[in-house]
């Protein structure tokens, strides 16, 4: 058996760590308790009462996570997913995604936070919602990574690129269509198609990194590392080439000002790992093959 490269786990200066979405306060409990008055013209039970205020609780201190952190990332995670469940039963439950509960859901670009879009039903909530879990995830599991635990590293990125593929699926029927609910150019451009696809991607790609390093640990044949490292090369390459295209290339850069330069150093890490993950999966097939006396 061919002896493990000497390659480890992408550094932590290379981990793709996206950025969360801002938001405005929004009061959900009084618009809840006042359309349950109104449609059952009597007075909310005090349990129900006691639940809408809980939400806008959650949603309060959720909204106050400014960034993420090793010490804050897995409970955001894991009360953000909550949260969105939550939103998700509600919508179940109410006529055109809780439109008719009259509240303004305000949330900042990710990217660019001075954009801020506003849009009134809870599947607005639930996409930008998502958005943040799978930043939360992604934070997770670079710490995750760092400490060795790759196993748990792969599922999280896998579940964050779950969120980003569920905030897709959201849109998507959103935009679409002859008279769409939302209009596509009011998205920010941080939940445009294009974008969700490329960070799912992107979570895929260092979801499978976590998982050839596992590989890595554990001793596995050089034919199986070599399937595991081309096939996270082909999933940052995928990412990159859509977030490192003309049309996403300036969004995803920091913006300039008179004293300060626009700073691309979020996707110069991409293309750094990118670069790195053809490089692994080079040395992979070079030992696959050596392995096998291919040549």
């Amino acid at each position: 058996r061919a002896p493990p490269p000497r390659h480890k786990g992408l550094p932590m200066s290379a981990s793709i760590i996206l950025p969360l979405k801002g938001t405005k306060p929004a009061e959900l409990s009084n618009a809840l308790l006042s359309y349950y008055a109104d449609v059952t013209k009597s007075r909310p039970p005090e349990a129900a009462a006691a639940a809408a205020r809980t939400l806008d609780q959650v949603r309060e201190r959720l909204s106050s996570i400014k960034a993420l952190s090793d010490t804050t990332a897995d409970a955001a995670a894991t009360e953000l997913l909550a949260y969105e469940r939550q939103l998700a039963a509600l919508a179940r439950r109410l006529d055109n995604a809780g439109a008719a509960l009259n509240v303004r859901f305000i949330w900042r670009d990710a990217f660019r936070p001075k954009q801020k879009v506003e849009k009134g039903d809870l599947d607005w909530e639930r996409v930008c919602t998502l958005f943040n879990a799978a930043a939360a995830l992604g934070y997770a599991a670079s710490r995750a990574f760092r400490r060795g635990a790759q196993a748990d590293a792969f599922k999280q990125l896998q579940r964050a690129a779950g969120c980003f593929a569920a905030a897709h699926d959201m849109v998507r029927p959103a935009i679409w269509g002859l008279d769409p609910r939302w209009e596509p150019a009011s998205l920010s451009p941080d939940l445009g198609l294009e974008m969700l696809s490329a960070l799912r991607d992107l979570m895929l790609a260092q979801a499978q990194h976590a998982f050839h390093q596992k590989a890595v640990d554990e001793g596995t044949s050089p034919s199986v590392r070599a399937k595991l490292a081309e096939q996270a090369a082909l999933l940052f390459g995928a990412a990159l080439r859509t977030l490192d295209s003309q049309e996403l290339r300036d969004y995803v850069t920091e913006e300039g000002s008179l004293f300060k330069p626009a700073d691309d150093s979020w996707l110069r890490r991409l293309r750094a790992a990118e670069a790195r993950a053809r490089a692994i999966a080079q040395e992979e097939a070079a030992a696959a093959a050596a392995a096998d006396s291919s040549y």
